[in-house]
């Protein structure tokens, strides 16, 4: 069942990914100042990957733009919403049970019945634990924890001809804006992370 909820959580997380990425600019939260924040991300992404760079001389900023962000709440959101859907299925399911118990069908499957029972005894856990978390960080919950941009460059390569480079980067907020990783493609940045305060407790309800 573990194995199985991981694959449904993976297929789950990368749909609200890609319904995140879509987001407009206007819609990312911001919680610092523009000029210092995207300093420090610029900064912080240029040393990252300046040693890495064919001819570090030939480097040139571009720009820098914003493209997502995530808070705790985006966070607790999404799982609540996985578990939720996972309770609801399994309960729908239960309940078709026992109608075929009292028809006497021959659908009614008590082995079912119990798998059923333990996956929704589980759940259950895991959101009561998700809403503890969302009592315990109080207005911490609108705080914004990672970031994602669009860092673009140009920079000689090892042809040396000069190219235009474009890297998807994240960072954490406040107060150092570090960078976390850097990607070529969007999709190598997973936006949800697992480590907010509350994740441990919450998925060892689960087990």
């Amino acid at each position: 069942m573990e194995k199985i909820t991981k694959n449904l959580f993976s297929v789950f997380l990368l749909s609200m990914l890609c319904f995140a990425s879509c987001k407009s600019e206007k819609d990312v939260f911001i919680d610092e100042p523009l000029e210092t924040r995207e300093q420090f991300v610029k900064t912080n992404v240029e040393n990252s990957i300046m040693d890495k760079l064919h001819d570090p001389d030939s480097y040139q900023f571009v720009f820098l733009k914003l493209r997502d962000s995530v808070q705790y709440k985006d966070n607790l959101n999404v799982y609540r919403t996985f578990y939720q859907g996972l309770t609801d299925s399994d309960k729908k399911q239960l309940s078709e049970q026992e109608t075929y118990k009292a028809e006497g069908s021959a659908k009614y499957v008590p082995t079912k019945v119990r798998y059923l029972e333990d996956n929704i005894a589980k759940n259950e856990k895991v959101l009561s634990e998700i809403r503890k978390v969302y009592e315990e960080l109080g207005d911490r919950v609108n705080e914004t924890i990672y970031y994602k941009y669009l860092f673009t460059f140009r920079s000689m390569n090892t042809e040396d001809q000069e190219g235009l480079y474009n890297y998807f980067v994240k960072t954490e907020a406040k107060p150092n804006w570090k960078v976390l990783k850097v990607a070529e493609t969007e999709d190598e940045i997973a936006i949800i992370p697992s480590d907010f305060p509350g994740y441990e407790a919450m998925m060892k309800s689960a087990e």
